[in-house]
């Protein structure tokens, strides 16, 4: 649906997916540009949800809110929570 989304729909780019806590995007200086960040809440227990960068959100829903929108990652869906600015790097 339009809701949903696959990596491999973002045009032959292959999305790097890292596990982080709430504390990393402050700390990489990278700005949030809608919804929210990680929290303590967004544990094993809770719902799965995943943050985005806003390159990513255009290409999957261009011209559309991304927040709430479902992406799936490793076979699982996750619930977009917020979108933050793109930041550069290496693999």
């Amino acid at each position: 649906s339009a809701n949903e989304a696959q990596p491999n729909e973002a045009r032959g780019a292959e999305p790097l997916v890292r596990m982080i806590d709430e504390g990393y995007f402050g700390a990489m200086r990278i700005p949030l540009r809608a919804g929210r960040t990680f929290t303590a809440a967004d544990d094993a227990a809770g719902d799965p949800v995943i943050i985005v960068n806003e390159t990513l959100a255009a290409v999957l829903w261009p011209g559309t809110d991304a927040i709430g929108k479902v992406l799936y990652t490793s076979g699982k869906a996750r619930r977009v929570a917020g979108v933050v600015g793109d930041a550069h790097s290496r693999r």
